[in-house]
Order: structure tokens, then C-alpha cells, then sequence
């Protein structure tokens, strides 16, 4: 265990990252948090999994003034950065998890005003469909482009075959959890 602690830090810390674990009830070994722990780890935020069934297309969410589109990976991430403030290695280090990634991806941003206002990605496999990176610009904030995204992207999906989608949320993330459960998810 001590020695795969090790190697995950060296493959964040060659990216330039700090080592972040999602911890579930459900990991394996079961003294995985304690050895965490004992390397100095500390809990910092709750994060809920949900699930929502795609048994029909969620309805699509028009705007006029929002520009959705899916741009190739490395407009993708340029995008997710700017939304971010992201450092250049940040960027660069997401645009090589997306393309080591072993599941299909669908990457979509929303332009309003001409500047990237929020962005989003789905992972799937098989008829599951995974939302991740659902990301707002903090000046854009409440005006509808995280339900506009999600909404594409599970439409998308379902046009896709997916029947079922997941994701991860913090548990104190009021708005997300907000616009999540208009799509069902649990």
C-alpha cells in the first residue's frame, strides 16, 4: 500500500500537482484512509456521488445569447482555463489527462458576450454517462449556462445510447446540488 501511495504522489508531482484521493466508504484496502493519514493527508471537503436514470432526453436549454459548442480537446481545456484561471502547466497537465483517458469523452463550453462563461465534459462507457468539470466563471454565476451544459450533454448522451448518468459533487455545493436534482439525479 505504501509503495502505490508513493507512486500516485510521483505521477501528481511530475504533473506539477498536489495529490488529491477521493475516499469512499466502499476503497479498497479498507485502511486506505489511515494510511492516508499517517503520510499526513487530511479530509478537506465531503463529496457526494449521484445518479440519475436516462430514460428520456432531459429538454434542451435554448439561450440566444449562450454559444454552445464541443471544440477539440486542446480548445477545450484552453477554454476550462481561462474559466479557471489556470497556470499554463495546470492546462497543459488536463489536456493529457483527456487524451490518456480510456473512456469516450464529449467536451462542451458556452460562450456569451464573446468570452467563455462555463464549461463541461461527459465520460462514457457503454450506456453510462459520467458529468464532469461542470465549471462557471464566478462573474457568470446564477444566469442558467451549468443547466444549459447540462442539459446538451445529457440529451447528447441519450441520443447516444447512454441510459443512466452519475457525478461527483461537494456535499456543500448548494447551487450545483440545485441545478442536479432538475435532472433527476440522487
Amino acid at each position: 500500500l505504501a509503495l502505490k501511495i508513493r507512486h500516485c504522489e510521483g505521477v501528481y508531482a511530475d504533473a506539477g500537482l498536489p495529490a488529491i484521493w477521493r475516499i469512499t466508504p466502499f476503497d479498497q484496502p479498507p485502511q486506505l484512509d489511515a494510511a492516508l493519514a499517517q503520510r499526513g493527508y487530511a479530509q478537506y471537503e465531503q463529496t457526494q456521488v449521484m445518479l440519475a436514470p436516462l430514460a428520456v432526453p432531459p429538454d434542451v436549454v435554448h439561450r440566444d445569447d449562450v454559444e454552445i459548442s464541443a471544440p477539440p480537446a486542446a480548445d477545450y481545456c484552453a477554454a476550462v482555463a481561462a474559466i479557471r484561471g489556470s497556470t499554463d502547466e495546470q492546462r497543459a497537465a488536463h489536456e493529457a489527462r483527456l487524451a490518456q483517458s480510456a473512456t469516450g469523452r464529449y467536451c462542451v463550453v458556452a460562450r456569451c458576450d464573446g468570452r467563455y462563461v462555463a464549461s463541461a465534459q461527459l465520460a462514457f462507457e457503454g450506456d453510462v454517462a459520467g458529468l464532469f468539470d461542470i465549471v462557471t466563471a464566478a462573474d457568470a454565476r446564477g444566469r442558467g449556462h451549468a443547466t444549459a451544459l447540462c442539459a446538451h450533454m445529457l440529451n447528447w448522451g441519450w441520443s447516444h445510447g447512454m441510459r443512466a448518468a452519475y457525478l461527483q459533487v461537494t456535499a456543500d455545493n448548494a447551487a450545483a446540488l440545485a441545478v442536479y436534482r432538475k435532472f433527476g439525479f440522487e
